[in-house]
């Protein structure tokens, strides 16, 4: 018999999102320029970097999959990052469940910054062509 061991959600709360679960939409607040986590407190540098780690492994991952150049696959994931503000906008609004205290980015900020960022993305790639060359497959 394979018993196996319960998954901590409060841990994986806090690698994802540094948030611990509770029974409402209230969150622990912010301390000491972090989320309190079980593991310590996230700060603003390893949340960034975990963002980054993501990206990364997801423009590799749409490049090796379907074949398309890493700068392709990186301006796709901007793209995703766009759809994915526009879709959770009610809740990332200030005092809605994902920011209930107000201190994040307002949503329509969010969102054009990740337009600039795609714009900018498609320009270098039309100022250099050269861009789309480099990743796996045949349409690289």
């Amino acid at each position: 018999m394979h018993i196996t061991r319960p998954v901590n959600l409060n841990s994986v709360n806090c690698l994802l999102f540094c948030k611990r679960t509770q029974k409402s939409s209230q969150f622990t607040p912010s301390v000491a320029g972090g989320v309190n986590c079980i593991y310590g407190v996230m700060t603003k540098s390893k949340w960034v970097a975990i963002r980054i780690v993501l990206a990364a492994v997801l423009v590799i991952a749409i490049s090796l999959f379907f074949e398309a150049s890493f700068y392709l696959s990186l301006i796709l994931v901007a793209g995703l990052g766009i759809f994915g503000e526009i879709i959770h906008m009610p809740e990332n609004m200030p005092g809605a469940a994902d920011n209930p205290d107000g201190s994040e980015l307002h949503p329509t900020k969010t969102i054009f910054i990740g337009l600039v960022v795609v714009l900018v993305l498609v320009g270098l790639g039309v100022l250099f062509p050269g861009l789309y060359s480099y990743g796996f497959g045949t349409n690289s």
